[in-house]
């Protein structure tokens, strides 16, 4: 469903083209739903709001750890 981003698990910050490709993503799916898989509707929409709350905190996350 969603693309995979190099930035992630590699120490960096979520920046705002990441979260702007993610919620891009998830509106396009959540335009369409019927269209997608029951499962691939309910992430898009916690993705996007996930991405909601990220931006409300102030745009970007704290570095993420590998694992």
């Amino acid at each position: 469903m969603f693309g995979r981003h190099s930035i992630l698990g590699n120490g960096h910050d979520l920046g705002d083209e990441v979260l702007d490709e993610i919620e891009g993503e998830a509106l396009v799916i959540l335009e369409h739903p019927d269209r997608y898989a029951a499962l691939t509707v309910v992430a898009a929409k916690q993705a996007l709001e996930t991405v909601r709350r990220m931006r409300k905190g102030g745009g970007r996350t704290p570095s993420l750890q590998s694992a």
